[in-house]
């Protein structure tokens, strides 16, 4: 695919890229979110845990995949949609330049210290991928 000629196709992007099979994955889980507690625009706190949105409690009692499962578990249409859209434009600038090689260590690993350090700072639940949206920005910072 040359990208000098534009963007790929959506579909391409979800075939081709790992950012977009992260977004597939994404989808699919916020999907089963929305049916399994009946609301697409917010789920139930219970569904948001039964999905595995970081709860410092639950980790403290011995649950630490929660450090892992929240970069794929968003609370609520808005959140989901902003996540994706950050997801889809920095994977599509930056995988081309660095490669999944290192673009998906990079988004795993911002994603499980942004919950460590969420976990140590504060009691409540949180999930999202914000944190490896982040990692995505400095790696982006660094490469500029």
């Amino acid at each position: 695919m040359d990208l000098t000629r534009g963007r790929p196709s959506f579909a391409f992007f979800i075939r081709h890229y790992w950012t977009g099979r992260i977004l597939f994955v994404n989808a699919l889980i916020f999907l089963m979110m929305a049916l399994d507690s009946g609301s697409i625009l917010m789920p139930t706190q219970e569904v948001i845990l039964d999905y595995g949105a970081k709860d410092s409690l639950r980790l403290i009692g011995g649950e630490w995949w929660r450090l892992i499962t929240p970069v794929f578990v968003h609370i609520g249409l808005i959140h989901f949609l902003f996540n994706s859209y950050a997801i889809y434009i920095l994977g599509l600038q930056l995988e081309p330049v660095v490669g999944a090689k290192y673009l998906i260590p990079i988004y795993f690993f911002s994603g499980f210290c942004g919950n460590v350090a969420s976990a140590l700072f504060t009691i409540g639940i949180s999930a999202g991928a914000s944190s490896s949206i982040f990692g995505m920005l400095g790696c982006g910072l660094v490469l500029e």
